[in-house]
């Protein structure tokens, strides 16, 4: 898929380089090897590593050899697609990073309704 800046769909600039050491990197492993979680190559068979704040470069596309795009990372936290994030790619990430996964918060809320409407029954 293209760049589209309009549904947060967002490339990391990085140099021929750069992309060399990615594209080196096996899948589930880090660029860094002291840092099993920083600029780690996502494993499409494998849960995902936590979506940060504090930088792009956290996960890797397991194809295309890149940091993944604040839309991708949006998708691992379970936000819908049509949510869009405001401000610069920088604040989108914080914003993405900073999250509850969707789908975790909703678990979360059903299972606490749940347990008040027992209580509550137990009191009638």
């Amino acid at each position: 898929m293209p760049e589209d800046k309009s549904i947060n769909h967002i490339f990391t600039k990085t140099s021929p380089e750069m992309k060399r050491r990615l594209e080196a990197i096996p899948v589930g492993k880090s660029l860094y090897g002291n840092y099993s979680d920083a600029w780690k190559k996502v494993d499409w068979n494998k849960p995902s590593c936590t979506v940060k704040e504090n930088h792009g470069g956290v996960n890797i596309h397991p194809i295309l050899n890149r940091p993944m795009t604040p839309r991708e990372l949006a998708a691992l936290q379970s936000f819908p697609d049509d949510f869009i994030f405001e401000g610069s790619k920088k604040w989108q990430l914080v914003q993405i990073g900073n999250a509850v996964p969707c789908l975790l918060g909703k678990a979360i809320g059903l299972t606490l309704r749940k347990m008040m409407d027992k209580a509550y029954e137990g009191k009638n």
